[in-house]
């Protein structure tokens, strides 16, 4: 007898909040559908209390670990047969996971496929947080062992820190976007 499933993915989200709406967005917008009972059913689990998952790994703070661990739960108490984090930096924490009853799926990994796919031949620059980067989830990543990584410098790398706090804070985005942009300028620059 195998569990009946009432949602077919939960979206742990809150890490930041906006992530969470595009993951949503994206899902939505991709998926071929005439009405909406075509939609897959999704529950996003807004948890914006999970300690910064950045200053757990840089500066040995709070672990986002029991948080997390507790969405999983609600999702396994509600019926969800996947979830999915649209945080980067919480996917260091993985092998932390409580997953029993639930499958997880790990954006790292499909990402990582996807440049294999199609961009194996390319250098590829992960614009990150200073805990995504220290902690190696995609160049660490079995996936990207055979990836041409190419990184920011310390100055480039302050600038993509502050795009990703600007971003979830109320600031105007035509300014972070264009700090973002002049980041990809200068590394393609010194890359090639």
């Amino acid at each position: 007898c195998g569990i009946m499933y009432k949602y077919d993915l939960g979206i742990i989200g809150g890490m930041g909040s906006e992530a969470t709406v595009e993951l949503y967005n994206r899902i939505i917008s991709r998926t071929y559908h005439t009405c909406d009972q075509e939609h897959m059913r999704i529950c996003v689990l807004n948890n914006s209390i999970i300690p910064d998952r950045t200053r757990c790994i840089v500066y040995n703070e709070e672990s986002p670990v029991p948080y997390i661990n507790e969405s999983i739960r609600d999702l396994v108490n509600i019926k969800a047969e996947y979830f999915i984090i649209p945080c980067n930096t919480a996917h260091h924490f993985a092998n932390e996971y409580n997953t029993e009853g639930i499958k997880f799926i790990s954006m790292i990994e499909e990402t990582l496929k996807y440049i294999n796919e199609n961009f194996s031949d390319k250098k590829v620059c992960i614009l990150a947080t200073h805990g995504t980067i220290n902690s190696k989830v995609y160049h660490g990543n079995k996936l990207g062992e055979n990836l041409n990584f190419v990184y920011c410098s310390k100055e480039e790398q302050e600038n993509v820190m502050k795009v990703i706090t600007d971003t979830k804070s109320d600031c105007e985005r035509n300014e972070i976007l264009n700090l973002l942009l002049s980041v990809i300028k200068s590394v393609k620059e010194r890359n090639g």
